[in-house]
């Protein structure tokens, strides 16, 4: 509902109708972006730069890249104080994260009937992301000092299938809507060491999954060039 409510008010403020030429010819590049809100927009996919090649009226390669990279630190102190012991402990913990994430979406697109002043497509291709997350947590000054760490590297291997419209506003503008279903591999392995107690101990484990899920309905513009 609220993407129907953005779209209608987009149609609204567009003003007038853009008359579409009788011989139409898409313009080979474009970028895209996700209508988030009325005034907020985002790449159509993938969270870095969403593009689109057309090789002609009825083929396009749409391109999504993303990445991402974070490194956070904290430090807690607590004091613990228990009535039956005069003396306090303190904790100091010292939490080092640091993230990690890649990806690149491509979808083939095919155009039915792009003369026609609502363009429907349909579209398949690869997407592919990597992530890799670590965690180093050491415990000074407590009741029992160490060190703890986890790594975990993901890897996404999938195939993304859409179907949707396009409708031209502008001679170098559209708005696009479209709708589909992912189908993906994922592969997590994941290293966990704590050193509280000589000689420490170590964790390694792999989880995989098969996943089938939608894609949520997504309303776009796209600005030719």
């Amino acid at each position: 509902m609220r993407v129907l409510k953005i779209l209608l008010i987009l149609l609204t403020a567009s003003g007038v109708t853009f008359a579409q030429e009788q011989n139409f010819q898409f313009p080979k590049y474009a970028l895209q972006f996700g209508v988030v809100d009325l005034l907020s927009f985002s790449p159509y996919y993938g969270n870095l730069i969403s593009f689109k090649y057309h090789f002609n009226n009825h083929y396009a390669l749409r391109v999504g890249l993303s990445g991402a990279n974070q490194d956070t630190e904290s430090d807690t102190k607590k004091y613990l104080t228990y009535s039956e012991r005069p003396d306090s402990i303190t904790t100091d913990t010292n939490v080092d994260v640091t993230t990690r994430q890649y990806g690149i979406n491509l979808l083939l697109l095919k155009y039915f009937k792009p003369d026609k002043p609502i363009k429907f497509y349909v579209g398949a291709g690869p997407t592919v992301s990597y992530a890799t997350s670590k965690s180093v947590t050491k415990e000074k000054e407590s009741y029992l000092p160490g060190t703890s760490s986890e790594e975990r590297n993901t890897i996404n291997l999938g195939l993304r299938a859409v179907y949707g419209v396009e409708w031209f506003f502008h001679s170098q503008m559209s708005l696009n809507m479209d709708y589909g279903m992912d189908f993906y591999y994922e592969r997590s392995d994941t290293k966990r060491q704590r050193d509280y107690y000589a000689p420490g101990e170590k964790t390694d484990y792999v989880r995989t999954s098969w996943t089938f899920s939608p894609v949520s309905l997504r309303l776009g513009l796209t600005v030719y060039f």
